[in-house]
């Protein structure tokens, strides 16, 4: 298989793998370099911009930025996507318990009774 030029990318070291070298834009939040400004735009809207996904920052994640060459990748766009359905469950879940709280709180004599008719005193 034959790979073009425009398609490999790093200089054959592990501190470099899968960042171009040859670029003359740099992107301002990570090391690689791209051959056009549109190229570097492009890159830091899909990549680093803050306002695209919330869950970057939910997952503690700043992107594919790397500040160390050991740092782990990301979650993939897959697992954010199960983690963004997992995370609207649950807040729905507990937005229901505290409207259930509030309610069970606003009648008089509620407090501390079962919702088992069987666990009142009769």
């Amino acid at each position: 298989m034959e790979i073009s030029d425009a398609a490999k990318s790093g200089d054959g070291t592990t501190t470099n793998v899968g960042i171009k070298m040859t670029g003359t834009f740099q992107c301002p939040e990570c090391r690689q370099k791209f051959d056009s400004e549109k190229a570097k735009q492009l890159h830091w809207k899909f990549i680093h911009d803050p306002n695209r996904l919330g869950l970057q920052r939910l997952l503690g994640s700043e992107g594919w930025a790397r500040e160390d060459p050991g740092r782990e990748l990301e979650a993939s766009t897959a697992q954010r996507a199960e983690l963004g359905a997992e995370l609207a469950k649950v807040q729905e879940q507990l937005q229901s318990a505290q409207a259930e709280m509030e309610q069970d709180q606003a009648v008089p004599g509620v407090q501390g009774m079962g919702k088992c008719p069987c666990d009142r005193a009769t």
